[in-house]
């Protein structure tokens, strides 16, 4: 049973730009309404932070069981594609290969890219997305997130 923590959302789960929040608040907008049946834990989450700015750092992070190999892409655009019944968020024309690691001990795989203090890439949308490697081929998509770049 999962328990609800009073916003109708179970608790402790974890809302990203593409998640369940997200849905429900699209579903009300519609006039419907979004039940949540059940939930599954994320085990590989994608968050980039840091001072995402002309001359800034980007600072991306990927958590998740230790020895997990991981890819980043990003793109320069959304989109929405299914893939091996999974959800791809970025636009395949702009897609390129970001990184690779794998997750440390920790539990949290952390690198911090540099950016450009370059004009034009102000106000740029960066999209991004995590890719889980799977022992003997294979992979799994994971959650997406999206930077703005400020001036």
């Amino acid at each position: 049973m999962v328990e609800d923590d009073g916003d109708g959302m179970p608790a402790g789960l974890r809302e990203t730009g593409h998640g369940l929040a997200n849905m429900r608040t699209r579903a009300e907008r519609h006039g419907g309404t979004l039940s949540v049946v059940s939930a599954t834990p994320v085990t590989d989450v994608l968050e980039v932070g840091g001072n995402v700015q002309l001359g800034g750092t980007a600072k991306i992070e990927v958590t998740g069981p230790a020895g997990q190999v991981v890819r980043v892409y990003a793109a320069l655009d959304d989109a929405f594609l299914t893939v091996k019944s999974m959800g791809l968020f970025l636009d395949t024309a702009s897609l390129s290969f970001l990184l690779q690691g794998s997750i440390p001990a920790t539990g949290k795989l952390q690198v911090t890219l540099n950016v450009p203090n370059d004009p034009v890439l102000a106000d740029l949308d960066v999209f991004f997305q995590v890719v889980r490697l799977q022992a003997g081929g294979g992979f799994t998509l994971g959650n997406s997130d999206c930077k703005t770049i400020q001036p």
